[in-house]
């Protein structure tokens, strides 16, 4: 299934697609599989809770959260693994935070939610939630706005709740007229495939 990460990938490298992937990376919506050890689909499940229950506070992302301190004591509790398995992990999402240029110098610099990326995100959210069947083309723009908060999406791009709601209804319209249906049509046509 083709959703905006994808879609994305095709345009030359930026700063901009890091963010989207590291959202992607934060938003730990992989989907499932048959035989799958994540049934819920949250491979990097950690990844996401530790966005919306440790680093987000007050609107925004704290530097505290960010630590070498900080974030290898939440992978010891929270990743059952091997010492060279949690390390690989650290510096791997270490790797991601810089790549995306959201940790410089040791702080957490500031998301601009008015950057293109910000909407791709939010499409690729319901991108996913379509795909997962919890959206429907009957879904109504009310819908779109309860998933997107419900699932606390603004957490994941460093914004309050209200600015959360702004964007999901600034990106509705054009994502419910030009988007939506494409990944009705691929869902179709994955079905027919499945039944054939």
């Amino acid at each position: 299934m083709v959703d905006r990460l994808v879609e994305r990938a095709f345009v030359s490298y930026d700063v901009d697609f890091a963010k989207l992937a590291l959202f992607a990376f934060h938003l730990a919506a992989s989907g499932t599989w048959h035989h799958s050890k994540w049934p819920d689909g949250k491979v990097a499940g950690w990844a996401n809770d530790f966005i919306r229950t440790v680093a987000w506070r007050e609107g925004q992302w704290k530097d505290a959260a960010f630590t070498d301190h900080a974030l290898k004591s939440f992978f010891e509790e929270r990743i059952d693994g091997e010492e060279v398995t949690k390390r690989k992990v650290f510096t791997n999402y270490r790797y991601m935070l810089a790549s995306a240029a959201i940790w410089v110098d040791n702080r957490v610099q500031r998301i601009n939610v008015r950057a293109p990326w910000v909407t791709d995100a939010t499409q690729l959210f319901w991108d996913r939630q379509i795909f997962t069947g919890e959206l429907h083309r009957s879904s109504s723009a009310k819908d779109f706005e309860a998933a997107f908060l419900r699932q606390e999406i603004y957490k994941l791009l460093a914004c309050t709740s209200e600015q959360g709601r702004a964007i999901a209804l600034s990106i509705y319209r054009d994502y419910s007229e030009r988007i939506l249906p494409t990944r009705i049509e691929q869902l179709g046509k994955l079905r027919g495939l499945l039944a054939a």
